[in-house]
């Protein structure tokens, strides 16, 4: 008869904790990829902030910190917040002032949570166009797991929020 092998098991324990948020590893940040997605015109192809990358498809997409960290957002009773910005081909703000826009965030940390954010708004700039703003609360810090949804179509991605 075999004895358990305590080690192979602490090993186990060990490798899963390095890959999974849920049980302390790092976040698997979202990161630019090799190619990274370029937006279609009349966008421009690379976000116009260094520190920043397009992330999305050619029908959704958004601006991520190439760090995968939000840092220093403001606190309130309510947790953490951000105003995340959204464009989409053929979104117009004067036309659409309150988009139909779905944003649920789950955090990694704790499977089976999730948080819905419906209330979108607009923006314009000159250089970027028209935008979908939504406005989020996070109640804690930690590996989140963002998902936009506008017009049937989907972009995820994952941020860390730094307290």
């Amino acid at each position: 008869m075999r004895k358990p092998n305590h080690l192979f098991a602490l090993l186990i324990i060990t490798l899963l904790s390095a890959c999974s948020p849920a049980l302390g590893g790092p976040c698997p940040v979202s990161q630019p990829e090799d190619l990274s997605f370029v937006p279609p015109e009349p966008m421009p192809a690379e976000a116009p902030y260094p520190d920043m990358f397009w992330h999305g498809s050619e029908t959704l997409w958004t601006m991520l910190p190439k760090s995968g960290q939000w840092e220093q957002l403001p606190l309130s009773e309510y947790g953490y917040g951000n105003k995340l910005v959204w464009w989409s081909p053929g979104y117009d703000w004067q036309n659409e002032p309150e988009p139909i826009f779905e944003l649920v965030a789950k955090p990694l940390e704790k499977l089976g949570e999730e948080y819905h954010h419906e209330e979108a708004t607009n923006m314009y700039t000159g250089d970027l166009g028209s935008a979908i703003l939504i406005g989020v609360q996070f109640p804690y810090a930690g590996c989140w797991e963002i998902t936009g949804n506008y017009r049937g179509e989907s972009v995820s991605y994952v941020v860390e929020i730094i307290p």
